[in-house]
């Protein structure tokens, strides 16, 4: 038998070498870099789908019960609406389509996603009033609301709450420019004038941006702000002489009456721009 001498051994590495490691790290990354892009385009893409399918089936279940109630006698166009989305819930609608999935809030904070700063201007001005969860009850009048449900991401533009902004400027108009009438607006005849009843006046008379009715496929019936990190929307800017007549604006999804959906930015009367 020979035994080999421990000159004569070879000695064996195992693991790897720093530059190993580090090249390894490097195609890692590398890797990485490439496919988080495309996965993060792909999870929008799911909640864009997702938030479509609440969306259609807002319309469906409003629809339903707007066809029913307008077929029958009635006292108002009001009859014929949801005071609230909530509402809606769970005879028209299951309580997880109040939630978009891309709302980070989870429906908790209302239909205006906190991270955008141009969301907080519009918080200023009484939008939050719109929110339909019982977390932020604002100023509306929530006694119609069903207090079952505690999130909704979505904005309802025909809900029960009394309005706080400068409605008046564009749906009554002036002069040769008169829509409508104060008496007209207050449908329900009990003085407190509601999101609900000027959507429905801006809708059957018009107002500064249309000159006329509109049709049930241009104007929105719920709203969805939370896609804004999807991409921006260029819109021609109708109300201000002084700003740029093409500008940029977040993406918003909206509903249509008629049960379509359509794409705007933040304020849909202002048309899209190539």
């Amino acid at each position: 038998m020979y035994l080999i001498s421990m000159k004569e051994q070879k000695t064996t590495h195992s693991g790897f070498t720093l530059i190993e490691m580090l090249v390894v790290i490097s195609i890692i990354v590398l890797l990485a870099s490439l496919l988080f892009p495309a996965i993060n385009s792909a999870l929008r893409r799911s909640q864009q789908t997702k938030c479509l399918s609440n969306l259609k089936n807002f319309g469906i279940g409003w629809n339903a019960n707007y066809l029913e109630t307008i077929s029958g006698p009635h006292e108002n166009e009001m009859d014929a609406i949801f005071p609230w989305l909530s509402t809606m819930v769970p005879d028209f609608l299951d309580f997880g389509n109040l939630r978009c999935p891309a709302d980070e809030s989870k429906g908790r904070y209302g239909s205006k996603p906190e991270e955008n700063a141009e969301f907080f201007a519009m918080d200023k001005e009484g939008f939050p009033e719109t929110d339909d969860n019982s977390n932020n009850p604002a100023s509306g009048q929530y006694a119609q609301r069903n207090e079952d449900v505690e999130f909704n991401s979505y904005m309802y533009e025909f809900n029960d709450a009394t309005i706080s902004w400068g409605w008046s400027n564009y749906i009554l108009g002036s002069g040769d420019h008169s829509f409508a009438t104060e008496e007209l607006v207050d449908i329900n005849g009990d003085g407190r004038i509601t999101w609900g009843e000027v959507k429905v006046t801006q809708y059957t008379y018009g107002d500064t941006f249309s000159m006329g009715a509109y049709g049930p496929s241009q104007f929105p019936l719920v709203r969805c702000f939370h896609h804004f990190k999807d991409k921006v929307v260029r819109v021609r800017n109708l109300d201000n002489p002084n700003a740029p007549t093409v500008t940029t604006s977040v993406r918003v999804m909206n509903l249509a009456m008629d049960g379509s959906v359509f794409i705007s930015g933040l304020q849909w009367e202002y048309p899209l721009e190539p």
